[in-house]
């Protein structure tokens, strides 16, 4: 009996996710659509270097690797997350998701056109 107690406690944990919001790989275009009517971030998640040498305008620097011991924004507002070649931006993205935020991935910097 205690087994299958464990083993419903076991299965109900692993189910349990972010059912409020979803990883999206999202374009500049969609961006801004979402961007109109959300109080929003933009997530640069390269290194500070990286950051340093050229970044989107209003964007500020959270290096991937430091995304969950430094996130410290209000979870209404809605994260617009990338990097250099978009593997970085993802797997931010799916930090961030994880932890409650409303999350998009725009994917690599050179990509991105937002003056649309």
């Amino acid at each position: 009996m205690k087994i299958i107690i464990i083993l419903l406690l076991c299965f109900t944990l692993l189910g349990c996710s972010n059912d409020k919001f979803s990883y999206e790989k999202i374009n500049s275009k969609q961006a801004l659509e979402i961007m109109q009517n959300n109080d929003y971030l933009l997530v640069d998640v390269r290194s500070r270097e990286e950051f340093a040498a050229n970044h989107l305008d209003n964007a500020f620097n959270i290096p991937e690797e430091e995304i969950t011991s430094l996130i410290k924004i209000n979870k209404d507002t809605v994260l617009f997350v990338y990097c250099e070649t978009g593997k970085r931006s993802k797997r931010a993205s799916q930090k961030l998701l994880d932890l409650g935020y409303q999350v998009y991935d725009l994917g690599a910097l050179k990509d991105i056109n937002l003056d649309e």
